[in-house]
């Protein structure tokens, strides 16, 4: 099995730009991929966790959601990346 460890569904070029799974899942098709660790970036603990959990719905076979929690952040965001 091939597990891909770092994909992203937002920020993941240099435009900055958003990959669906839709997207996500035709290359790893074409690349021989089984699996895939999905993450956002640059955006907040809750909007990260809410569109990688939303994207890794409609392929839970295949993707892998992430989620990260900043330890510096002036609230708790454990409430963030609770799914």
């Amino acid at each position: 099995m091939i597990i891909d460890c770092h994909m992203h569904v937002k920020n993941g070029d240099i435009y900055r730009q958003e990959s669906k799974a839709e997207e996500i899942v035709a290359v790893m098709e074409k690349c021989g991929i089984d699996k895939a660790v999905v993450f956002a970036m640059c955006i907040s603990t809750r909007d990260a966790t809410e569109m990688v959990f939303k994207e890794v719905q409609k392929f839970p076979d295949r993707l892998i959601g992430f989620t990260y929690a900043r330890p510096c952040y002036n609230r708790k965001v454990t409430e963030d990346i609770r799914y």
